[in-house]
């Protein structure tokens, strides 16, 4: 009975590091989909410009 007891706490902080864990890693991967995201419009506005450029310079 003691050694459960014992065992308790110890657990329950680990659990407490993963959800610190968790946390920093959901974070991580939400701001690698924002940078993509950010990155997937800067390329298509950068082909927006390329082909406004495109029509002025042939027109």
């Amino acid at each position: 009975m003691k050694e459960e007891k014992a065992r308790k706490p110890a657990q329950q902080e680990n659990n407490d590091d993963d959800d610190g864990l968790l946390k920093q890693f959901m974070i991580v991967v939400m701001t690698l989909r924002l940078k993509e995201e950010k990155m997937i419009q800067n390329s298509s506005s950068q082909k927006k410009r390329n082909k406004i450029k495109t029509q002025l310079t042939t027109t």
